[in-house]
C-alpha cells in the first residue's frame, strides 16, 4: 500500500514531468510549434535517431526527446518515403544504442513495442506494449511484417523488440480493420505493421550509419526489458 507521503511525492514528480513537457517545446524552435510526434530509436553514438519518414514529413523543424531527458533540436540526415524511414541527428548523451536482429522472429514469437502512443493524450514517458508476431496471414508488402498488439498514433517509428530487447522491426502503422474486412471479409483486431530490419539496416548503411547487429541474449522479464529498451528509445517531434 502506498503511503500518503509516497503518493504526494509521486504526484509531484508527475507534475514536474508534465510541466517540463509543456515548457520545453515553447523555446525549442523559435516561431514554431510542435504539431505532432512519433517514436524513434538511437542508432549511433553520434546521436543518429531512426524513425518513420511519415513522422517527419512536411515538418519545418524537428526535435528529439530521449527518455528522462529534455527535448533538443534535431536535423534531418536522410528520408525515404518509399521505405518510410528517416534519420535525424541531435546532440544529446547516448546512454544506450539499439542493436538489430538481421531479420524478424517467426510467427507467434513474443515481442513488444516501446514508444510514445497517444492514449487520450501523448504519453510523457515510454510505454511498453506486449504482443506477438502475427500468425493470421502475410503482410501485403515484402518489406514489412505484421504484429499482433495494440498500436496507436505516436508509436510510429518506434522499435519492435524481442524478449531480449533486440530490435526486430520498426513500427509503421495500425492495420485499417474496416478496409481489411471490406476486402477480405475477415475481422482482425489489434494488428499493426512493421518494417523489416533488413530494410532498416540497408537504409542506415546507405546513409553513413554503421548499425549494431545484435548478438545472442537471454529473454528478460517485462521490467528489465522496459528498462533496457527505454535507454535507446526517444520521442520525435514535428514542428511547423
Amino acid at each position: 500500500m502506498v503511503s500518503d507521503a509516497d503518493a504526494k511525492e509521486i504526484q509531484q514528480q508527475r507534475v514536474k514531468r508534465i510541466q517540463g513537457a509543456m515548457q520545453a517545446p515553447k523555446a525549442l524552435v523559435e516561431g514554431k510549434r510542435q504539431i505532432s510526434s512519433g517514436s524513434g530509436m538511437v542508432v549511433s553514438a553520434d546521436g543518429h535517431v531512426l524513425t518513420n519518414n511519415h513522422v517527419i514529413d512536411h515538418c519545418d523543424a524537428y526535435s528529439v526527446t530521449p527518455a528522462d531527458d529534455k527535448a533538443v533540436p534535431a536535423e534531418l540526415v536522410a528520408g525515404n518515403p518509399s521505405s518510410d524511414l528517416a534519420l535525424l541527428r541531435a546532440s544529446f548523451p547516448s546512454n544506450k544504442i539499439a542493436a538489430f536482429l538481421e531479420r524478424e522472429p517467426p510467427a507467434a514469437t513474443e515481442i513488444a513495442v516501446v514508444g510514445y502512443p497517444q492514449l487520450g493524450r501523448v504519453a510523457i514517458k515510454p510505454i511498453l506494449v506486449a504482443g506477438t508476431v502475427y500468425i493470421g496471414g502475410r503482410s501485403p508488402s515484402p518489406d514489412r511484417f505484421m504484429i499482433n498488439m495494440d498500436i496507436r498514433h505516436g508509436n510510429s517509428g518506434g522499435p519492435v523488440v524481442d524478449r531480449a530487447g533486440r530490435v526486430a522491426g520498426i513500427v509503421v502503422a495500425k492495420v485499417n480493420t474496416p478496409a481489411v474486412y471490406a476486402k477480405t471479409g475477415k475481422a482482425i483486431y489489434e494488428v499493426g505493421t512493421a518494417i523489416r530490419t533488413a530494410v532498416a539496416l540497408a537504409f542506415m548503411r546507405q546513409n553513413g550509419v554503421s548499425p549494431i547487429v545484435a548478438q545472442m541474449a537471454p529473454d528478460l522479464e517485462d521490467a528489465k526489458l522496459y528498462n533496457q529498451v527505454r535507454g535507446f528509445v526517444a520521442q520525435v517531434g514535428c514542428w511547423k
